[in-house]
């Protein structure tokens, strides 16, 4: 999904290793990748995650954390 989501928002191919700074990413477009991301998943994602995990696959490994943590009550 995060994939998917860098592909769309950045209009590059992605991987899970690709890196959002090396795609064009900047701190507006992590605004949108955050938002279409939030919108996908049962939990609120601010930009800084996308910042600070700029690797589509760890940063896909970080949400799956933050959404159980969060269906946990973590």
């Amino acid at each position: 999904m995060v994939v998917e989501v860098f592909e769309r928002v950045l209009e590059v191919p992605a991987t899970p290793e690709s890196s959002f700074y090396d795609l064009g990413g900047h701190s507006m477009l992590a605004v949108l990748v955050a938002d279409e991301l939030g919108d996908r998943l049962p939990i609120t994602v601010p930009p800084e995650w996308v910042l600070l995990h700029p690797v589509a696959g760890d940063l896909a490994a970080f949400l799956a954390d933050a959404v159980e943590r969060d269906e946990s009550g973590d």
